[in-house]
């Protein structure tokens, strides 16, 4: 396939610049329709009032609404009449306006997206959350907006947006043992911190050999290094991943050019990465995981839009095969699709017989819904992206670790936190 290619522009310029028509470059301004747009509970609780405030009752012409998924992830099944009511309402707005729409349990929308053959390389992508940037794993420039940038595209049928700067990250070498992307990511946020790319995009370059699930693990922990959007390139392993789901729309790839001036350039050997862990109450607080082992947690979640693929479990499955684990763990697919397959596969079954509480698809206890939080003075592993005070229930006194699904099934095994390497 044809990579378009201009030898001054990034990855990021070269996404708006094929959009648009026109060259831009980072620090212009530019006014354009997104490719898709990812919706969740947003929708109801800020942006229908206002659209409701300004009467607007229904969505600008230009807006091609086969474009728009709303999905009800984060709320969970029926969770409180809040939530209940907010749903009715996302519910009655998408019929009426012919939006597709998913219902809670279906799974979270960053993974469910990607499933569905939507996401095309070379799209532009918007949704009202900030781990849309998980979707720049499959060539995408994929942002987080708000609720103000979401009633501006639904009235109006565009947005603007400030072309960022770019960083270049070059990932170099190969994963041994049980490290993962997740370890990556944390060994990156160890290294540059919490503002490393505020209001930048990070173009990764990484061997051909580096598996899609491993770089939508990244670019969704892009927004924890502070990114606008985290990008990987296009390359024969993405183009094998698009064939197997069948993309609806056309990939429209592009590539940096050979005459780019990024802001910054980092990099990283993979081959030195081990199993980490942050601790409590920033990601960027990394450790070795070999250092914890005096913390035990009462409780270890493994899901996430970071870590619920099938990849993720099939690597907790191989620990806790023929095992019992030793503190309560949740596990929570990242999708029925993903929760089918598990199944099929005899995932479930081994996590059933390891003691572990199966729970249905969906952001759950990530961002503090009403399933799998934490109490007052508890502690939680967990294979999600961030660990502030109190994002996962509790107050300040609730302490969560962040580490990869190996890590977490490892230390469910051993009743402490552990390093995968000790199973």
């Amino acid at each position: 396939m044809q990579v378009w290619n201009q030898k001054d522009l990034t990855m990021t310029e070269a996404f708006f610049t094929q959009k648009i028509g026109t060259t831009v470059k980072a620090g212009e301004r530019v006014e354009f329709t997104p490719d898709q747009i990812y919706l969740n509970e947003m929708l109801a609780a800020v942006v229908l009032p206002k659209l409701n405030e300004i009467g607007a009752d229904s969505l600008h012409p230009s807006i091609v609404k086969d474009s728009i998924k709303c999905f009800m992830d984060h709320g969970g099944i029926g969770a409180t009449p809040a939530y209940i009511e907010l749903h009715q309402t996302i519910r009655t707005f998408c019929k009426q306006n012919k939006l597709t729409y998913f219902e809670p349990g279906t799974g979270i929308g960053h993974i469910v997206m990607a499933e569905l053959g939507v996401i095309s390389p070379g799209d532009i992508i918007m949704g009202t959350d900030s781990h849309t940037t998980t979707h720049g794993g499959l060539h995408t420039f994929a942002q987080g907006i708000g609720g103000s940038d979401l009633l501006e595209l639904l009235v109006t049928g565009k947005t603007w947006l400030t072309i960022p700067s770019s960083i270049k990250f070059t990932l170099t070498g190969d994963l041994k043992g049980h490290a993962s992307a997740k370890d990556v990511s944390l060994a990156i946020l160890r290294d540059h911190g919490l503002s490393y790319a505020v209001g930048d995009s990070i173009e990764f370059s990484c061997q051909e050999n580096f598996p899609i699930a491993s770089r939508q693990t990244m670019a969704n922990m892009a927004a924890e290094l502070g990114a606008v959007t985290g990008i990987f390139p296009f390359d024969n392993k993405l183009n094998e991943f698009c064939e197997s789901i069948q993309l609806q729309r056309k990939s429209r790839p592009v590539t940096a050019g050979e005459d780019v001036q990024y802001k910054k350039e980092g990099s990283l050997d993979l081959s030195t990465v081990t199993p980490l862990v942050a601790k409590p109450h920033q990601p960027n607080n990394v450790v070795p995981a070999t250092e914890l082992t005096d913390i035990i947690p009462d409780q270890i979640y493994i899901g996430s839009c970071t870590n619920s693929r099938i990849e993720d479990l099939r690597v907790v499955g191989s620990i806790l095969k023929d095992k019992a684990v030793k503190i309560p763990t949740l596990i929570s697919p990242g999708s029925v699709n993903v929760q089918k397959q598990a199944e099929d596969e005899g995932l479930l079954k081994i996590f059933i017989g390891a003691g572990c509480i199966l729970i249905y698809p969906g952001c759950n206890a990530c961002f503090g819904g009403p399933v799998g939080l934490l109490g007052k003075g508890m502690i939680g592993l967990s294979t999600t992206n961030r660990n502030f005070s109190g994002r996962m229930g509790g107050d300040h006194t609730t302490k969560v670790y962040l580490g990869s699904p190996a890590t977490a099934a490892a230390s469910a095994l051993s009743g402490r936190i552990a390093s995968p390497e000790e199973i």
